[in-house]
């Protein structure tokens, strides 16, 4: 039975004990095709952060919230990626991939993962936005508030 079946041993890479809180963990689309070590992306408490492993090691890099202190934040999401090479090269002007984060405060922040800086923080639920997703040219948000919202 697969109760009797040997557990397969699993490799640790490295491990990081952090003061910041992480709630959401995602990977970091890769940027045109970019071959990169894979980056993360998480959110918790007043925290977003970047992390990768290079050379068999966690490094993680914080983003400045800029003066959003006190702001759980919830969610994260990532634009898709194009669907296709050709998508991809009919869209050479196509903007950098971009990141949003949802909060307890109701705000959404917008971020430039690659640059790691905050570009704009939007005020959109009367309560905590509890999900998030992005699409091609729209954002949804799911609140606490009772609403789901498309913008």
């Amino acid at each position: 039975s697969a109760a009797d079946a040997p557990v397969p041993a699993v490799e640790l890479v490295d491990a990081k004990v952090t003061l910041h809180h992480v709630r959401r963990l995602a990977f970091v689309p890769p940027a045109g095709g970019s071959a990169e070590e894979p980056q993360l992306a998480s959110c918790g408490f007043e925290s977003v952060r970047f992390w990768r492993v290079k050379r068999g090691k966690l490094h993680c890099c914080g983003l400045p919230l800029q003066h959003h202190e006190g702001e759980m934040l919830l969610d994260l999401a990532f634009d898709p990626p194009p669907a296709s090479p050709d998508e991809e090269a009919a869209a050479p002007d196509r903007p950098p991939v971009r990141m949003l984060v949802s909060s307890s405060g109701g705000k959404l922040f917008q971020v430039d993962p690659l640059a790691r800086r905050l570009e704009y923080v939007f005020a959109l639920h009367d309560g905590p936005i509890d999900a998030l997703a992005l699409g091609r040219g729209f954002a949804v948000t799911g609140g606490a508030d009772g609403k789901l919202c498309a913008w």
